[in-house]
């Protein structure tokens, strides 16, 4: 018994040892990478290379998207993975760069998107709210709310402990605090370079949609309102 109570504690510190570094690693690599920018405005994306100060401004009509699907094997099952991918033109140089971020399944990716192309065709007003970021208050809350629950009737002694117990194998406040201090690492600052692009225009100076997407758009929201959605507008199968 004892022996078995000293493995699982190995095993236990063995997963918070690499789930530490993997955190500490993604957090190191953010810091170090600018954001793609979206200039509603001036209807341009600008993006910057790895290690590079020199930004790399297209069209927003010549941007990319697609959501992929792929499929894997772990040696227990199947696992399938889905990626929303954004590629940024270069026509000039026949360059493309690619952004691919790993999302939890189509609807997420579709999700991203939208809320980017709601910014850029309608503005900040049709974006979803910002997230609000977690931490170690996420936590307090978290607990007094369940308390209150105890309190109000709504939660058994069971329920609480349960709680507890379930917070206690997930490391507690440790989690949190990791979120915390990673919301304190942003993402690298725009260079001077970029200053005059960002800067606001008067409305007059906005650049305008093409008659080509007025036209998409104008189909595809009749489609939405005939009750059709994405998948089935554009013939897509992007199973789970």
């Amino acid at each position: 018994m004892i022996m078995f109570f000293y493995l699982a504690l190995g095993l236990t510190g063995a997963t918070a040892l690499i789930a530490i570094y993997v955190v500490a690693g993604t957090t190191l690599k953010k810091s170090k990478t600018r954001p793609v920018r979206f200039n509603r405005q001036r209807r341009e994306v600008c993006y910057f290379l790895e290690k590079s100060d020199t930004p790399i401004t297209r069209p927003w009509e010549e941007t990319i998207a697609w959501l992929s699907a792929g499929t894997g094997t772990t040696g227990v099952g199947v696992l399938k993975t889905f990626t929303l991918g954004i590629a940024i033109e270069d026509k000039a140089n026949g360059i493309a760069y690619y952004l691919n971020d790993t999302v939890p399944s189509p609807f997420h990716g579709l999700g991203q998107w939208e809320a980017i192309r709601s910014y850029m065709e309608n503005g900040v007003e049709h974006c979803p709210a910002k997230a609000v970021h977690e931490g170690r208050h996420t936590f307090e809350k978290e607990r007094a709310g369940m308390q209150e629950e105890v309190d109000a009737g709504e939660r058994s002694l069971i329920g609480k402990y349960w709680w507890v117990l379930t917070h206690i194998v997930s490391w507690w406040k440790i989690p949190y605090w990791i979120a915390e201090w990673d919301h304190k690492y942003s993402m690298k600052a725009m260079p001077e370079s970029i200053t005059e692009w960002s800067t606001p225009l008067p409305a007059e100076h906005w650049s305008k949609p093409s008659l080509e997407l007025k036209e998409q758009s104008l189909k595809i929201q009749k489609a939405f309102s005939n009750g059709q959605d994405f998948m089935s507008y554009f013939k897509a199968n992007v199973s789970m």
